[in-house]
């Protein structure tokens, strides 16, 4: 099954020198809110495990799901971003993807 993934601590770390470019992700009356500099998107419902492994894997283990292939949400693909900004965001998202897969490899791909 694929799924995609909010890393919101990588991310938060770079909001200090990339904070109109890195996505944050906000719980706003139980729905999560993705914020990037002064736009958002959502609503959307409040999704177990969306940026919490354990979450994710408690989810997983109730719907009966025993792998998922995650990627990267499609809203923080930040085309917008200067080139620092976007290798920053980039490489931060994809390491940490990278350490969830290697975290538990027979769970993620």
């Amino acid at each position: 099954m694929h799924a995609h993934v909010f890393t919101a601590e990588a991310l938060a770390a770079l909001a200090h020198k990339h904070k109109k470019y890195a996505p944050q992700l906000v719980v706003e009356s139980g729905k999560h809110v993705i914020l990037t500099g002064d736009r958002s998107s959502g609503p959307i419902p409040f999704m177990s495990g969306f940026s919490d492994v354990e979450g994710r894997l408690t989810a997983m283990d109730a719907s009966g799901v025993d792998v998922q292939i995650v990627s990267v949400t499609p809203g923080n693909f930040c085309y917008d971003a200067p080139l620092d900004s976007g290798l920053a965001i980039a490489a931060a998202q994809n390491d940490a993807i990278a350490e969830m897969v290697d975290n538990h490899p027979d769970r993620f791909v």
